[in-house]
């Protein structure tokens, strides 16, 4: 699992932990990288916080254990570990299985040994500095957070009832070969298709504007009825088909191409954002465009229906 997100404040970070705190055992294992100052000791407090409020048990930061090389942080059946050993020589410790019976630990700088040797389980997190913003990267190869990697039902389900839409039944399901996840929802009525970007939250704002230009150009898509930038996930009409061409049909292959030509030729034309990049000719660009929705018609030709 790969995905990054930008923050732009503290703020922020509530909905960027919130899903992680709230699934945190002893004998997890988050690594923490960035540049000094980059934000690491911050996300650490925000999780404690977090926990904190969870677990109804009032707490002091201590801060970043940069001298003390640990800070302990005690709750009713979870027990938190602060490292940070930006002053621990490589060969001074490789080893955390003593620590990780009984506590999860939360560790800044951790020692390339122990990245190597902790990296099937553990969760790293990057944090990199983009003006006054910070970019922060989850990698893991745990099914522990790959499990944990899921929609955010509580705001679709305060959606559904703010509609007094009364649901009957949901079902998870994979429709093409995307990282995204979907449910289908299904009321006595209708069904709504509920798509979540947290994998590759950066695809999110992509995914409603490409929606939007169908619409305005008048080629029939489903309806985006709500979205959810904190939680970067989308509700739509579902249109059961037994490809998802059935919406976008061969008549409407023209307006398309010709419409994503047309905004790749303004990019073109626009050189000052594009100096050290050569220049292609129109034809070509179409020709990219053709080859483009042609590989999306004939992947979904062969997916089965979602019914």
């Amino acid at each position: 699992m790969n995905f990054s997100k930008l923050i732009h404040s503290e703020n922020e970070l509530h909905s960027l932990v919130g899903p992680l705190s709230k699934d945190l055992s002893n004998g997890d294992l988050i690594f923490l990288e960035g540049d000094m100052a980059s934000g690491k000791t911050t996300l650490i407090r925000e999780i404690i916080s977090l926990v904190s409020k969870a677990k109804k048990k009032s707490f002091h930061f201590q801060g970043s254990p940069t001298y003390q090389k640990a800070n302990t942080y005690n709750f009713k059946d979870l027990n938190i570990l602060h490292f940070d050993l930006y002053n621990i020589k490589e060969e001074d410790q490789s080893d955390l299985e003593d620590y990780l019976q009984d506590h999860c630990i939360l560790m800044e700088w951790p020692r390339k040994k122990m990245k190597e040797k902790y990296l099937p389980e553990a969760l790293f997190i990057s944090i990199s500095i983009k003006n006054n913003a910070r970019i922060f990267k989850f990698h893991t190869h745990s099914q522990k957070w790959l499990k944990n990697n899921k929609i955010n039902l509580d705001k679709i389900k305060n959606y559904f009832l703010e509609k007094n839409i009364k649901i009957q039944s949901f079902k998870k399901f994979n429709s093409d070969a995307s990282n995204k996840e979907f449910r289908l929802y299904e009321s006595l009525t209708d069904k709504y298709l509920v798509l979540s970007f947290v994998n590759q939250p950066q695809d999110f704002k992509k995914y409603i504007n490409a929606t939007k230009a169908f619409e305005i150009i008048g080629i029939p898509v489903p309806e985006m009825l709500y979205s959810n930038n904190s939680t970067v996930s989308v509700v739509m009409n579902y249109l059961p088909s037994n490809n998802a061409t059935q919406y976008i049909k061969s008549r409407y292959l023209k307006t398309i191409l010709l419409e994503a030509s047309s905004h790749l030729v303004k990019l073109k034309n626009n050189q000052s954002k594009f100096k050290n990049i050569s220049l292609r000719p129109k034809n070509a660009l179409s020709k990219s465009a053709v080859w483009g929705i042609s590989l999306y018609v004939n992947h979904y030709k062969k997916k089965n229906s979602f019914d």
